[in-house]
């Protein structure tokens, strides 16, 4: 499988500004400290940032939608007959969105945006005031699965715990005695995932504050699958630095799922303080087979680079770009992973050179760049480069890459993985003069006709025929998009 890179120059939003990396500079006077968590919704962002930081552990969010034209800013204010207040979220919070297409927010509560309207959902007991709500996934259901932690010094009280939400009622799940259980890594982490069959999968961390379930468990199993009732399957994360190695907390980065059988896992760097030496362990990239419950992990001889023992590559994220096709994200390296399971680097520089960085806060724009995007340019190990906090795939052509202060915006990617279903899809005429028709028995809700810069020429609800006869000579991409908006890209020539 090959991936076609286009080299575009991508004009975007406003008037662009060249610095030395070769990445141009779109600003936006947003208010926005930082950007906390971003989420799609077929070819719409959103985006949810600091704006304003309160004492305490909470802060004022600043909340934006992209249309696919324009960004809209969110209210956050709530107004109802009893209460008049705004949302507090933390740098730890998350944004989703429904099938319904209402946005739900983490923080002091569980908000739900719908009708132009916040609500508002909390635990009523007396650990209100002290509850954060962090990361949360959303069901086929469109139930929550929530993860809380509570940090009272003066109640003494210190627990994470598990809650699945129906739209009224919290169902408490799973608690531990340690805040440090469910919690994400830093400010990129994404360790729960709900699965098809309604039930959930969390990374389960360990700490001594456990006591009795810290000292009574030997392997200390740190991925449980819960259901709704409770019950749950506990099993150990594979890494690249093998099963037995110092794993007991894992830095896990990612939980992404690529198909029903098919879950990813990256992990970044931990350093084990209480070992001697100090030893740095456990980054890396592997995958689960959840049918047969089997592990798959990358090493060096799957393309995988290695710093030192049991010190691989640290992965931050991973983005699928259709089955069977992923591009891995490693701070200043990136890689492709072809059809035999092996990692092939990829040109941050080409990447960047043709890219756009869209910044919401001018105070970041050129520091930002400087330290951290020209790195990627440097090929010594210990340079940093920016973390993906989140990437997607925007308009069958464009990759979104989202980091702590904007968004990377690279046009002109389109892929030419053919899955086996495309087998059944034929255009013809190809070459055509005025008409083309499409052949399939599978499902498409639109289509668009793109060139070879990225840029739309034709689209709209899918058809069996399409009238190209205004094109001008030469070829082009039919990029066919299902309900589940997986895409499809055919090449043909207009006469």
């Amino acid at each position: 499988m090959k991936t076609k890179i286009f080299i575009v120059v991508l004009t975007l939003f406003i008037s662009a500004e060249l610095h030395s990396s070769g990445i141009k500079i779109d600003t936006f006077s947003f208010n926005l400290i930082s950007i906390v968590d971003s989420y799609q919704k077929n070819n719409d962002i959103y985006i949810i940032g600091e704006f304003e930081d309160l004492p305490g552990r909470f802060s004022i969010p600043s909340i934006y939608k992209y249309d696919g034209a324009k960004w809209k800013e969110i209210p956050v204010e709530i107004k109802t007959e009893y209460i008049e207040t705004q949302l507090l979220t933390n740098t730890r919070s998350q944004i989703k969105v429904d099938s319904k297409n209402n946005i739900w927010v983490s923080g002091w509560a569980i908000y739900k945006y719908m009708d132009g309207k916040w609500d508002m959902f909390t635990i009523e007991d007396e650990f209100q005031q002290d509850r954060k709500f962090l990361q949360f996934d959303i069901d086929k259901f469109d139930n929550l699965w929530i993860t809380a932690v509570i940090s009272s010094t003066d109640k003494q009280v210190y627990k994470s715990e598990l809650y699945y939400f129906d739209g009224n009622d919290f169902r408490l799940i799973y608690e531990t005695k340690s805040f440090y259980s469910f919690g994400k890594t830093g400010l990129f982490g994404k360790s729960l995932l709900s699965l098809p069959d309604g039930r959930v999968i969390v990374h389960r961390k360990w700490n001594t504050l456990e006591e009795e379930d810290y000292a009574s468990s030997q392997t200390h199993p740190d991925l449980w699958i819960f259901d709704t009732d409770g019950n749950h399957q506990e099993l150990k994360i594979l890494t690249s630095a093998g099963e037995d190695y110092l794993d007991r907390n894992k830095r896990l980065t990612k939980i992404m799922m690529e198909n029903e059988r098919k879950i990813w896992f990256t992990t970044a760097m931990i350093q084990y303080l209480e070992y001697p030496q100090n030893p740095l362990c456990c980054s890396g990239l592997s995958y689960l087979n959840l049918e047969k419950l089997e592990w798959t992990a990358f090493y060096e001889d799957s393309g995988l680079p290695k710093f030192g023992e049991n010190l691989y590559q640290p992965i931050y994220n991973i983005l699928n770009l259709g089955e069977g096709h992923n591009i891995v994200f490693g701070g200043r390296r990136l890689f492709e992973i072809n059809e035999d399971d092996y990692l092939e680097e990829l040109s941050w520089p080409e990447i960047l050179d043709n890219s756009t960085m869209i910044m919401f806060n001018p105070n970041f724009g050129k520091e930002w760049v400087d330290e951290k995007l020209i790195n990627l340019y440097d090929t010594s190990e210990t340079a940093a480069g920016p973390i993906i906090n989140n990437a997607f795939v925007v308009n069958g052509n464009e990759i979104w890459m989202q980091t702590q202060h904007g968004i990377i915006v690279y046009k002109g990617f389109i892929s030419s993985v053919i899955p086996d279903e495309e087998k059944s899809v034929s255009i013809y005429p190809n070459p055509a003069t005025e008409n083309l028709t499409i052949d399939t028995e599978i499902e498409f809700s639109d289509y668009r006709v793109v060139d070879l810069l990225g840029i739309t020429l034709i689209s709209g609800e899918f058809s069996e025929n399409i009238n190209v006869q205004n094109l001008s000579t030469g070829m082009y991409f039919l990029s066919l998009t299902k309900p589940n908006f997986e895409i499809i890209n055919l090449e043909f020539i207009k006469k």
